[in-house]
């Protein structure tokens, strides 16, 4: 049985497929590939929770910041947080997914980095999987509730992870 997160993102999606459904069911044939586009379409954003800087901040009027991460994809930083979607970088879902965690282990480092103690993240499953991997090994508290399913998904993660260099420095 999955979490109450996920219950409401499973009847947010169904509702949504229901009302794209709905707009597109004149299109014909296309209307079925709706639901396959919205589950490949990653997206990610993570953001401070508001008691989690020591120090108040005066706001950048010139926000949000668009960073070129390094696995290709653009997040724009907002200090407090940082969004990103795939956008024009699909290429399908199997190899959109490695920039995506890639994108995702960037963003936890950026915040790390800035001494955030706690975040909030929504977007794509496996990329919350991942930030809530992430976020334990800097000791950043986060809400996910992880289920039997991820924690199953947890050790691929980690693998992958150790393949590469831990790249944050203090």
């Amino acid at each position: 049985m999955g979490s109450a997160e996920e219950n409401f993102e499973d009847e947010l999606f169904a509702s949504t497929l229901a009302e794209l459904e709905e707009l597109t069911r004149r299109m014909g044939p296309a209307n079925k590939y709706v639901g396959y586009v919205l589950h490949a379409w990653n997206w990610f954003s993570i953001y401070t929770e508001p008691s989690s800087n020591s120090e108040s901040r005066v706001v950048d009027p010139n926000l949000p910041h668009v960073i070129q991460v390094p696995s290709g994809w653009t997040a724009l930083d907002y200090e407090d947080g940082i969004v990103t979607s795939i956008g024009k970088n699909y290429t399908g879902y199997s190899t959109s997914t490695g920039s995506l965690l890639r994108t995702v282990e960037y963003m936890v480092e950026c915040l790390a980095k800035r001494g955030v103690k706690a975040v909030a993240f929504a977007g794509s499953l496996l990329a919350k999987r991942m930030a809530w991997i992430l976020c334990t090994r800097y000791g950043i508290r986060n809400q996910f509730s992880p289920n039997a399913q991820d924690l199953k998904c947890r050790e691929g993660l980690e693998k992958a992870l150790l393949r590469r260099p831990f790249s944050y420095k203090t």
